[in-house]
């Protein structure tokens, strides 16, 4: 299934409102805003990137250290459209 740029923007624009009534924000991020832009780690502790279109994995972070496997994939991650994205949260305790 393919969905066209002006589709899903449009299916955002459509349905935010809706959402918004139920203190739901949504935070829409096309493909390309997304490649490049997340540090993910998968269930067997390797980084991975979709940066060129398809994933590409490290080594296991519990093998060798993070930063070694990091080193690997970080040529394609882009600090500067994670930031673009808003990657950047306001992250606090909410204990009490």
């Amino acid at each position: 299934m393919h969905v066209s740029d002006a589709e899903f923007t449009e299916w955002v624009q459509r349905h935010r409102s809706q959402v918004k009534e139920h203190g739901i924000n949504i935070v829409a991020e096309g493909n390309d805003d997304m490649r490049g832009t997340y540090a993910m780690l998968d269930w067997q502790g390797r980084f991975y990137t979709n940066s060129y279109g398809y994933y590409t994995y490290s080594k296991p972070v519990l093998e060798v250290s993070v930063q070694a496997p990091w080193d690997e994939i970080a040529s394609g991650f882009s600090e500067a459209k994670f930031n673009g994205r808003g990657g950047l949260w306001p992250w606090h305790s909410t204990s009490s």
